[in-house]
């Protein structure tokens, strides 16, 4: 049997090189063809069945958390934690 392990993405990104069409939001939810990048990323990677599927964010983390925060994807929890600024 298999041990299930944790995966960890990266979401922290100001949106610099495609500011424009973002309309105030961060990258990881800017939408193409009407998803946004981190849930094909979500997607893609919760075929692998992962225990938990961390998402650690801090600009406008409040987008990526009420969307994700404690939702199951494909079996795999989705926690967010929300870097602390220095």
């Amino acid at each position: 049997m298999k041990k299930k392990i944790d995966l960890v993405i990266l979401s922290d990104d100001k949106g610099r090189k495609i500011k424009n069409s973002l309309n105030n939001r961060p990258n990881p939810i800017a939408s193409f063809n009407k998803i946004n990048f981190l849930q094909y990323l979500l997607n893609l990677y919760s075929k692998y069945n992962f225990k938990k599927i961390y998402i650690i964010t801090s600009y406008k983390s409040k987008f990526i958390i009420n969307k994700y925060h404690k939702k199951r994807i494909n079996f795999s929890l989705v926690e967010c934690i929300k870097e602390k600024k220095n």
